[in-house]
């Protein structure tokens, strides 16, 4: 048996719990690296086998890529899946890298459901590890980026990532296995392919087992990340469609870190977030703040933080009511008609239907709206109202209003009534009560 057999077997029966009646769906390029991994797990008690995706990026050499693993996969007598794109796809989009590997994992999954495959590996090794954290360290990335390629993820695994490109070479060159090599992996105008070239050869010579130290750091980096994780998942309380964090959990300077950390995950920039532990940080919090990334809008309150995807927060298209009769079967509301006695809720809005002026507009809070309430005798700012409420600022798009047919706000939906239309205790005349269905609004 050759050594890094041995290495491989060892390591694998270490770091992945899989059932000799599970299968292995082996992405194969046709590249050394995977061509290496499928001969090493040929050597444990699992079943395999192997899919291939045809790009057509080299034309007559990506046929090549897939005749090879075709006449492989009959050699070993394993089956094998491929899944060859239309030549061109890639011409009308935008990071080509980014969309194969979508294109990739998508036949992985496809391929997994269809024939009932419990794992997919990839032949990831340990100097794909050190370019892609080199990569997401050039660019400024969190502590998952600083934490690499995880050997786990869901039901992918890559267990060659402790072994160096040069291990599988030298495996394959004394097993007297051939493979196919991708000329593009020598053009350095490709990011990974420069740090590859240019960069780490440099790095090797201040420490030659860089690859070793880089896998080692990773691991413990993403022992770390699982536990963050962990702690998100307790600080961050699922609310409506978003997220809710109680401000005073989040005073200690790790919740702080974890907030930090996830927040990168939801797309805040660096000086969004260190605004952010400033406000929760300080003594006398500024408060109401809000602070949006393309995934959700921040909004720091005086008791809690919330987070809310920004379509929840868009206004919505206005109901126009002509008629007493369209008003009344509005599914949104529930409406009674009385004569006599009345028993006032401050929620509701009540009128004398004769005097109601028509059309009616129900629609969102507009910045700028004000309204005379019941039992004032001036107007006041809608936005003044909340605050005295304390309706959070992110709740504030959400509010509803509703519109005379002259252009007054009769009725902040839910929470006050407007003086316009007030109606004494009793009344001879016919009137209607509205109160809202709160499921529906």
């Amino acid at each position: 048996m050759h050594a890094l057999e041995r290495r491989f077997k060892e390591h694998f029966k270490r770091h992945f719990i899989i059932s000799k009646n599970d299968s292995i769906l082996v992405a194969l390029s046709g590249g050394p690296d995977s061509v290496a991994l499928v001969h090493l797990l040929q050597k444990l008690p699992v079943k395999i086998h192997l899919c291939h995706v045809n790009f057509q990026l080299r034309g007559k050499s990506s046929l090549a890529d897939e005749a090879f693993c075709n006449s492989m996969a009959t050699r070993l007598k394993f089956p094998i899946y491929i899944h060859r794109l239309e030549s061109g796809w890639h011409k009308k989009r935008n990071n080509l890298q980014n969309q194969a590997r979508k294109i990739r994992y998508q036949w992985f999954e496809e391929c997994q459901n269809k024939h009932r495959i419990a794992w997919v590996a990839t032949a990831h090794h340990a100097d794909d590890q050190t370019e892609t954290v080199f990569k997401n360290w050039i660019h400024g990335t969190g502590i998952k980026g600083f934490s690499g390629i995880a050997e786990k993820r869901g039901t992918v695994i890559r267990p060659l990532l402790p072994f160096t490109k040069a291990e599988l070479l030298e495996y394959l060159q004394a097993i007297k296995c051939k493979f196919r090599n991708d000329s593009t992996n020598a053009k350095t105008v490709y990011e990974r392919n420069y740090i590859r070239k240019k960069v780490l050869p440099k790095l090797y010579v201040l420490n030659p087992r860089l690859q070793q130290s880089i896998y080692k750091n990773s691991k413990i980096l993403q022992d770390l990340v699982a536990g963050v994780e962990e702690q998100s998942n307790q600080l961050f309380i699922p609310f409506k469609k978003g997220f809710k964090i109680e401000t005073k959990s989040s005073y200690t300077r790790l919740n702080q870190a974890v907030i930090a950390y996830k927040l990168n995950e939801f797309g805040f920039s660096n000086a969004q977030i260190e605004k952010i532990i400033q406000c929760i940080d300080a003594p006398v919090p500024y408060r109401p703040l809000t602070f949006t990334s393309k995934l959700f809008e921040l909004q720091i309150n005086r008791k809690d933080i919330t987070l809310l995807p920004p379509a929840t927060i868009q206004p919505e298209e206005s109901l126009v009511f002509k008629t007493i009769k369209e008003l009344c079967s509005c599914s949104k509301f529930n409406v009674v008609n009385n004569t006599g006695t009345f028993t006032f809720k401050t929620n509701c809005f009540y009128a004398l239907i004769t005097e109601l002026k028509f059309p009616i507009t129900l629609r969102k809070y507009k910045k700028g709206d004000f309204m005379q309430p019941f039992g004032m005798k001036g107007r006041k700012l809608l936005s003044d109202l909340m605050r005295e409420k304390k309706i959070p600022q992110i709740e504030k798009s959400n509010q509803w209003v509703m519109v005379d047919g002259e252009n007054d706000l009769i009725w902040w939906v839910g929470q006050r009534c407007a003086n316009k239309y007030k109606i004494g205790k009793t009344s001879n005349e016919k009137s209607i009560c509205i109160s809202i269905k709160t499921q529906n609004l």
